[in-house]
């Protein structure tokens, strides 16, 4: 669950 909501927070995230 925890790799799935960074590998979207880190999709969807403008300051990456």
């Amino acid at each position: 669950y925890g790799l799935v909501v960074a590998l979207a927070l880190s999709s969807a995230n403008p300051f990456v």
